[in-house]
């Protein structure tokens, strides 16, 4: 009875201090984030709230933009993002290029986020090896599942307030000047 008792202490306690790993999208060994989203506007409307948020998000809207089709309601951006944290009580640094894409049509658009680069300060997994080490369906020398976890974490942290603040830009009742 009582190792019974310890057995499911253990793996209740276990359940608790668990993390689900971020659902983080990979299409052909890539993380691709995409979605077409119904709104009730225009694709002019659409691809002038499209324009207006690229200036407010990035640093340089002008510079981030690869792509600008207006007739075609078309915009491709490819900028860097950098994301530092602390692990263990020592600095981590993650550098990521993102490209969005996002593609304007009456009544509708589509985002396209790929993470083309992804380079972390102490280890040189991809990420989908990271997924898998944060799964423990894989073993690694410079790396364990929590600090895995971490890195996860951090990509989602960063590509989740990016989708969100797009979508709320791409909203055009938000305006009401």
């Amino acid at each position: 009875m009582k190792q019974l008792f310890l057995a499911l202490l253990f793996v209740i306690s276990s359940k608790a201090f668990s993390q689900d790993i971020p659902d983080i999208p990979i299409k052909d060994g890539v993380v691709e984030y995409s979605e077409v989203v119904d709104v009730s506007a225009s694709k002019d409307v659409l691809y002038s709230n499209l324009k207006a948020w690229t200036a407010k998000y990035f640093v340089s809207g002008k510079t981030v933009t690869e792509l600008d089709d207006q007739a075609n309601g078309k915009l491709i951006a490819k900028a860097n993002a950098t994301h530092t944290f602390n692990y263990l009580g020592h600095p981590r640094k993650t550098n990521f290029r993102i490209m969005l894409q996002v593609d304007c049509k009456d009544n509708k658009y589509r985002y396209i986020i790929n993470i083309l680069e992804y380079e972390h300060s102490t280890t040189s997994q991809t990420i989908p090896e990271l997924i898998e080490i944060a799964a423990g369906r894989k073993k690694s020398f410079s790396n364990n599942k929590k600090y895995a976890l971490k890195q996860l974490d951090v990509i989602s942290s960063t590509i989740e307030p990016m989708i969100s603040s797009l979508k709320s830009g791409m909203d055009s009742s938000n305006d009401d000047f």
